[in-house]
């Protein structure tokens, strides 16, 4: 819960419901890819997609941050996407 809300403050709920956005982007992603196959073999495909899987890869840049420094990564702390 460090990474959002204020330093020091309460953690704060995201403006979209995470949970689910990442899987959708990547469900479209295996969808058109599929739809590719069809086109090109007349075969269809099966796909699962893990929402759990989706949110571990969502934290990459944190994991790394605090396996590369020690510290735990916080919503004061420095971020890709800029201030």
């Amino acid at each position: 819960m460090s990474l959002t809300g204020e330093e020091g403050g309460k953690p704060v709920r995201a403006g979209i419901h995470l949970p689910i956005s990442p899987p959708e982007c990547l469900a479209q992603s295996v969808c058109f890819a599929g739809l590719a196959k069809v086109n090109a073999t007349g075969e269809g495909s099966y796909f699962d997609v893990s929402m759990m899987d989706c949110q571990i890869s969502m934290l990459t840049y944190q994991a790394a941050y605090y396996l590369m420094s020690g510290e735990v990564p916080g919503a004061a702390r420095p971020r890709v996407t800029g201030p």
